[in-house]
């Protein structure tokens, strides 16, 4: 008789240890199942528990009740307590997911017999779960490579199979509830226990998974700030700390990155290679690893594409007129709104730039990038705003050839609707602004304000040691340069920004005001 799985188990003990009928529903609720996956534990349980002169009744409308006595209850609650050899069971999703990335990472093919081994399934069900990898392979232009008597393996260009990797990283799988999640707090965390009863692949996953952690990666990111003089996003650095973890355990396992000469010898005249250059030798050299120029060109080709929250200084833009064609957008988004303010809007421009200048480098270099989350800013945006947008892509598209992806298209709508909630006269009479850096400092946050909110309302400026409680009373909005005493904030709108206002802070103060004209 096979043995039971970890899923059969679970439902015998549970219908032991009730003391009455259970049904189905309430089986499946409490052990997160369907009511099918418990129809067939319970099927599967029907023999076992015959060989052991046991039986399971199942009464209509009453309940599941085991049919043993007491003695053979103790022995059934030690067999599975004590000797039973236990089964460790994936859902069909998390199996599927994990072979996507043992194949996707592996160096040599496997064949089916070592993949019955490290998934602990049937030959049958391996070859259905590697169709379902195969589909996901197609999506980022690999494929997955069948022999006879040679395996199975994964084929196509080594920058595809790492931008897969990262997808897998990142959790953006056709695969519900993926195994793995990243975010800056932990990194990369994997879903799955390693437990001595689960099939090998759960410990070669976690393995692979704990190598390519972007954490360790961020503080190669910081350094490429640092030297190139601007940052990313949030998700923005995340993301590409991860391609560099990628890129450091493909350089680990001795699987470079080839490129076309005309590509790398493009990219080696970008301002930014030199600081690139440096940052990839010191990923390098912690790896032991060899670093060709093909690999900075390849990070290169990541950092022009990665969101950020700041133009690199230089004139980077300049190799594509982007400076020209955001100041033609302008002018048009102007005629567009009868607004001749708008042609002149510094946050505005800036924040075409910012979008369309990366996203021009992913489509150009063909790079995937998981969806970048919007930044702060307005949620409702009128369908005219929509269409504007587009339209403006496709002004983009005819000078450069290159159409910018619909979820850049969406923060243009954003970008627009921003920019005329900064043109509305404010629904805020009095604005606090709170700068305890100096006068000049203060002068200069407020000039920085009134530049890109000119409707906003009065600023009334005090230092921290001014400020009392009757200030942010009578105040619709306090902008701070710090954290303020919990004891002033109380139920206060308090928003605070960085002296020099960078885009982020102009942007949380949009959605602000977006959200008080909402309600």
């Amino acid at each position: 008789m096979e043995d039971l799985s970890s899923r059969q188990r679970a439902v015998l003990r549970f219908l032991l240890g009730a003391q009455r009928p259970v049904s189905t529903a309430e089986l499946a609720a409490e052990l997160d199942l369907t009511p099918r996956q418990v129809s067939y534990c319970l099927k599967q349980l029907v023999p076992w528990l015959a060989e052991r002169g046991c039986g399971l009744i199942t009464r209509p409308g009453v309940g599941i009740t085991v049919e043993a006595t007491t003695e053979q209850r103790h022995a059934l609650n030690n067999e599975l307590g004590l000797n039973f050899p236990l089964r460790y069971v994936h859902t069909a999703e998390q199996r599927q997911q994990l072979l996507a990335l043992l194949l996707t990472a592996a160096a040599e093919p496997y064949i089916l017999h070592q993949l019955q081994q490290i998934t602990g399934v049937s030959r049958s069900t391996v070859l259905a779960d590697l169709d379902a990898v195969e589909a996901w392979l197609r999506t980022h232009q690999l494929r997955l490579d069948r022999r006879r008597n040679y395996g199975f393996s994964v084929e196509g260009a080594e920058t595809r199979r790492r931008q897969a990797l990262a997808a897998w990283l990142w959790g953006h799988l056709p695969w519900p509830n993926p195994v793995v999640r990243v975010n800056h707090q932990e990194g990369l965390y994997f879903g799955l226990s390693a437990d001595p009863t689960a099939p090998p692949m759960v410990a070669m996953a976690q393995n692979l998974v704990q190598r390519c952690n972007p954490r360790s990666a961020l503080r190669y990111v910081a350094e490429l700030e640092a030297s190139l003089g601007g940052r990313f996003s949030d998700d923005g650095a995340l993301f590409l700390a991860l391609v560099l973890a990628v890129q450091g355990y493909r350089l680990a396992t001795r699987h470079p990155v080839a490129l076309p000469t005309d590509v790398t010898e493009r990219l080696r005249s970008v301002a930014l290679w030199p600081g690139v250059e440096k940052v990839g030798r010191r990923l390098a050299w912690t790896l032991a690893s060899e670093w060709r120029d093909e690999e900075t060109a390849y990070l290169t080709m990541y950092v022009l594409a990665t969101p950020r929250t700041e133009r690199w200084p230089g004139d980077l833009e300049s190799q594509t007129s982007f400076e020209e064609i955001t100041q033609h957008l302008m002018q048009r988004i102007a005629g567009a709104f009868g607004l001749a303010n708008l042609a002149h809007d510094a946050t505005l421009r800036d924040g075409l730039l910012l979008h369309l200048v990366p996203a021009y480098y992913r489509r150009v270099f063909d790079l995937w990038f998981p969806p970048m989350a919007p930044a702060e800013g307005p949620r409702h945006v009128p369908a005219h705003q929509h269409r504007l947008a587009y339209e403006l892509a496709l002004e983009v598209h005819s000078r450069t050839g290159v159409m910018i992806p619909m979820d850049e298209v969406e923060n243009i709508a954003m970008l627009l609707e921003a920019a005329l909630i900064r043109e509305r006269p404010a629904a805020v009479q009095q604005i606090l602004v709170v700068c305890p850096s100096g006068m000049a400092t203060a002068q200069l946050l407020v000039a920085r304000l009134k530049a890109r909110f000119p409707h906003m309302g009065t600023l009334v400026v005090r230092s921290l040691r001014q400020l009392t409680a009757h200030d942010m009373e009578s105040a619709d909005l306090v902008i701070t340069t710090l954290p303020l005493p919990e004891h002033l904030v109380g139920e206060h709108q308090v928003i605070q920004v960085h002296p020099s206002l960078p885009t982020e802070d102009v942007q949380r103060i949009t959605y602000w005001l977006q959200t008080r004209s909402h309600k």
